[in-house]
């Protein structure tokens, strides 16, 4: 628009208004008379707004004449935006003439009286008008608008990316599971901890994981679960699960404002050291004892390979045969799952171990790696063992022991009657110094000091009553 200052003529426009017959309103086919409504009578589909002369296009009546008036909605809302004031002494602000003005956006003059008698022309906008300019200019001319709104930013309004859709819950696990070098268990149990939270959460989107929401499942989570150490883990492996969402290239924005949202998960109970339970001999004959009765003879392998392995139930649900060498009597591997944790696991098989042995690999069925299978010939999971191993030692009487005392029962025979505590160290599979892998695998008879402990220990066990 022309500069005010450098107008000359003091004297206000008339308003030019189009002289011709006025137009006959619109008759709908159901009897209703639309003044401003023009149909074509050239192309039934054609429709103008007579007021502004905008055409559309609509091939229902009623189509037609419901965006009529939401165009004629828009077109009456109208702005009154000051061009002139008139005092006692003349024009202290020039009207531009009727040529000057902006013709998108000029339409009809009016006037209002201030308090002090002056007048004030002003000028009546569409608002849809206004708008659609405003919107022409962030445009074309951002740094225009920045410098005469004030607001630098909107001069950047070009290089800011565009906003994606919000990422799925479902999405994001489903690249966990699908694209994580996890095992299969470690995944099932993400899959447990990720349902009780979405469910709890009533959530779709990441957008959905509010502070409000996630301080709620907090403070279930501390009123619900006792132990600190399991609603660490909880909250750690909710993160991870979303945390995976970066590997696989989702929106990184996305990401990490959801988790800086679930800093609130953290659980401020103390979590106590570790305190290993080791079995005593007599438990641990009680439950091979026990072992005999059906449906309970499988446990044998596992209490025996448990104590002479000196490993977790979990451990043992991955066992393979090419790990094991009958013939000989030993057992090595390689664990870990990456190679910055690798470690060998080594081990002389006592009698009784081999025997047992033998008689599970007489009588599995088909050929899969894993020592001990379901009935469907998959391997077992630790926590479908572990749910199995609590009802075995119910049965058995001895409600108060765990797998891991079993373990924990090896490696400190190992440690209190092996010379050498780098030979019990290696059955526990933990670093020794000054011991290479290479020669671990080539010298399996430096960790026979400590199985031979172990079996000193514990040993001889009772024998097999059914087969």
């Amino acid at each position: 628009m022309t500069s005010l200052q450098s107008l000359q003529s003091p004297v206000a426009p008339q308003v030019i208004r189009k002289r011709g017959r006025p137009s006959k309103p619109y008759r709908t086919t159901w009897g209703e008379e639309v003044h401003g409504l023009y149909r074509s009578t050239v192309r039934s589909n054609q429709w103008r707004v007579i007021a502004t002369g905008e055409r559309f296009t609509a091939h229902d009546e009623k189509v037609a004449v419901h965006i009529f008036h939401q165009k004629m909605k828009d077109h009456q809302a109208t702005v009154a935006i000051p061009v002139g004031t008139m005092t006692d002494e003349g024009w202290e602000d020039r009207m531009p003439a009727p040529q000057e003005l902006n013709t998108d956006l000029a339409g009809s003059l009016g006037s209002s009286i201030n308090p002090d008698g002056s007048t004030t022309l002003t000028q009546q906008i569409s608002e849809a008008k206004i708008w659609a300019w405003v919107r022409e200019q962030l445009i074309n001319r951002p740094e225009y608008v920045a410098k005469m709104t004030g607001i630098p930013e909107i001069a950047r309004l070009r290089y800011l990316p565009l906003p994606k859709p919000p990422i799925t819950l479902e999405e994001l696990f489903t690249a966990y599971t699908q694209k994580n070098g996890s095992t299969r268990e470690t995944k099932e149990t993400a899959r447990r901890v990720w349902g009780r939270f979405v469910k709890f959460m009533d959530a779709r989107t990441t957008n959905d994981l509010t502070t409000e929401k996630l301080q709620l499942f907090a403070a279930h989570t501390e009123k619900t679960i006792d132990a600190p150490a399991t609603r660490k883990f909880y909250y750690s492996k909710i993160k991870s699960v979303i945390a995976f969402g970066l590997k696989c290239g989702m929106d990184a924005e996305q990401i990490r404002a959801t988790l800086d949202r679930t800093k609130v998960l953290w659980t401020s109970g103390h979590i106590p050291a570790p305190q290993p339970k080791p079995i005593s001999k007599k438990d641990f004959h009680a439950l091979l004892e026990f072992a005999n009765t059906p449906p309970w003879n499988v446990w044998r392998g596992w209490l025996l390979v448990g104590l002479n392995l000196c490993l977790h139930i979990g451990e043992v649900c991955e066992l393979k045969w090419a790990e094991f060498d009958l013939n000989k009597g030993t057992y090595v591997a390689i664990r870990g799952k990456t190679k910055a944790h690798r470690i060998p696991r080594a081990a002389t098989l006592w009698p009784e171990t081999v025997q047992v042995l033998k008689e599970l690999k007489a009588n599995t069925i088909g050929q899969s790696p894993y020592l001990f299978n379901s009935n469907r010939g998959t391997r077992y999971t630790r926590v479908a063992r572990v749910d199995s191993f609590k009802d075995f030692k119910d049965a058995a009487g001895i409600p108060y022991v765990t797998f891991d005392s079993i373990r924990d029962a090896s490696y400190t025979a190992a440690c209190q009657l092996c010379p050498d505590e780098r030979w019990a160290r290696l059955l526990a599979g933990h670093r020794s110094p000054g011991l290479q892998d290479s020669y671990v695998l080539r010298s399996l008879h430096i960790v026979k000091p400590a199985c031979d402990a172990v079996y000193a220990a514990f040993g001889p066990f009772p024998k097999t009553k059914t087969k």
